[in-house]
């Protein structure tokens, strides 16, 4: 495994937001909005805004167009209602999200046949982690207080854990900096399809 030191960049053009983006935001990369363009305002209308903010600068979406492009190396499965990715992060050996296919905010907003869909996806990708890397105890986490997306966080939470009983956000940040190799990753990957019964 390796370690990166991962600042946040100069801020970046969007459409007509501009975007500081920090390398990594707890299992993958988001965007922040950092100052609005004035002259956008004139053209844009709060609800437009709304809209363009929830689903073109949707980091989750933007994932899910690179999994549909099959240019997204952390790619594990496409399930019933979200795709599994695995976390660019691994200080957990085979923490996986789970982005919901389409972009919605809240889990209560959906119908709830899919969200009892959604948690059929959560449950098959613990249950082959669980076969696959035999962890202790699996955690699993929907927050959305970054990433407005429905994602669910499922963390194996192995003997060798420093912390076994405090959630992995209490660590520092610099902890949960810890990335897998290419090649480490691809077979992860590869072991978690199997589990799956999908690779």
């Amino acid at each position: 495994m390796r370690t990166r030191d991962l600042t946040i960049s100069k801020p970046k053009v969007c459409g007509d937001e501009v975007f500081a983006q920090p390398a990594v935001s707890y299992g993958f990369c988001c965007r922040i909005p950092a100052l609005t363009n004035p002259k956008a305002k004139a053209i844009c209308t709060p609800e437009a805004r709304v809209l363009r903010m929830s689903v073109m600068d949707c980091f989750a979406c933007n994932r899910i167009e690179q999994i549909r492009a099959n240019t997204n190396p952390h790619f594990i499965a496409e399930l019933s209602e979200s795709y599994a990715v695995l976390s660019d992060e691994q200080p957990y050996e085979g923490w996986t999200i789970l982005l919901l296919k389409d972009h919605h905010e809240e889990l209560a907003g959906l119908p709830l046949q899919r969200q009892a869909r959604l948690w059929d996806d959560v449950a098959k990708v613990a249950g082959a982690i669980t076969r696959e890397l035999k962890p202790v105890r699996i955690n699993y986490e929907n927050l959305g207080n970054q990433l407005h997306h429905i994602h669910w966080h499922v963390i194996p939470r192995h003997a060798n854990d420093p912390a076994p009983t405090m959630p992995i956000w209490t660590r520092g940040r610099e902890s949960l900096r810890v990335f897998l190799e290419p090649a480490d990753e691809a077979r992860l990957i590869t072991r978690l399809r199997r589990a799956l019964e999908i690779g």
